[in-house]
């Protein structure tokens, strides 16, 4: 887990996505990205990131037990 604000990069700037996603050591369609500003989630999906944006904790919860629950199916392949 990363804090933009540690970074010192703005988002959406696609630097801040690539600086993230460096010091993770992360590939970008193994990212999920939650932001509560749409235009910061479409710069994620922009690097290749898998975003969403935070409308409320019951549907963020779901979307991230979607994501996981894919990235499980697709790790079985």
């Amino acid at each position: 887990m990363l804090y933009s604000h540690e970074t010192r990069l703005l988002k959406p700037e696609s630097e801040a996505y690539e600086n993230a996603l460096e010091r993770l050591g992360a590939d970008a369609d193994d990212v999920f990205f939650i932001d509560d500003h749409e235009v910061c989630a479409e710069g994620a999906r922009a690097v290749g990131m898998n975003a969403i944006v935070h409308r409320d904790n019951p549907s963020t919860i779901t979307a991230i037990e979607e994501y996981l629950k894919q990235a499980i199916r697709l790790e079985r392949m």
